[in-house]
């Protein structure tokens, strides 16, 4: 995988993100055809066919840019790991934020109420994600884009947020219910609809405030974010059961919104 991620890198900077999406498809149709075609649980299986369409992306990806003709060296740099540092601990505090809520279901629920919660989060977790295709077009030149770019785009994103996370509830709920049979209630597919909306509005500033090297202010907010999580989840949680952690993640959501929002205003 980390392999894979590596590639990322020449993707952006080569602009193949249609191949990316058919190589991203490939591998997700192998696992999926190969899990759908399993009857029983059986966790090597599954780790194995996961680990073979990770393989075929990373085969895949070394055809498409031919990495056999490039002379490969190996290189270690302390100045570029040490100016890297602030953006790893940037995106593991996003990372904490986004897990926050699982840790405390895993700590209180049940395995089958945590089985159902992680199915459905990472569902709405890849429609989440679409919001980041957005700022593909801006990703390898990030710096030098002017404030009409991020205008447009933050229209773009404004425009599509609704639609599209409707439509991405709509499908999750299909196959979740229709053919998982996973046994949620339909208002927990409304609250996460709810939680799913923040992102296409608050990436786009967030980028913006990259832009204007303000990190650090994003940095707060997912400090912030995750504490106003855990706090309320843990609160909501004795109170609602795994509903209330719905809830406390839609309502954190926003909040990180309304604070990205007012750090992208006030530094306009």
């Amino acid at each position: 995988m980390h392999t894979y991620n590596s590639f990322e890198s020449l993707i952006i900077y080569q602009q193949k993100f249609a191949q990316q999406l058919f190589i991203e498809i490939l591998g997700f149709l192998i696992f999926f055809i190969a899990l759908n075609y399993q009857e029983k649980f059986d966790l090597e299986f599954i780790l194995g066919i996961y680990s073979l369409s990770i393989l075929v992306k990373v085969v895949s990806s070394i055809i498409l840019f031919k990495i056999w003709k490039e002379k490969l060296s190996f290189q270690i740099s302390s100045q570029q790991l040490l100016f890297s540092l602030f953006f790893f601990i940037l995106g593991f505090s996003g990372m904490i934020n986004s897990k926050i809520d699982l840790y405390l279901v895993n700590l209180f629920l049940s395995k089958e109420i945590i089985s159902s919660y992680q199915t459905i989060t990472t569902a709405f977790l890849m429609l989440q994600s679409m919001a980041f295709l957005i700022t593909a077009p801006i990703n390898k030149s990030l710096y030098r884009s002017n404030k009409q770019v991020f205008d447009k785009l933050m229209k773009i994103a404004g425009k599509i947020a609704i639609p599209m996370a409707l439509l991405g509830s709509f499908c999750i709920w299909l196959f979740l219910e229709k053919y998982v049979k996973l046994g949620l209630e339909w208002p927990v597919y409304i609250i996460c609809f709810f939680s799913t909306l923040p992102s296409f509005y608050y990436i786009i500033p967030i980028y913006s405030l990259y832009k204007k090297h303000l990190e650090k202010k994003v940095l707060y907010s997912n400090l912030f974010a995750t504490l106003i999580n855990f706090i309320l989840g843990f609160v909501l949680l004795k109170k609602l059961g795994v509903v209330g952690i719905f809830i406390s993640v839609c309502i954190t959501q926003w909040i990180y919104l309304i604070i990205i929002k007012k750090y992208e205003s006030s530094s306009s």
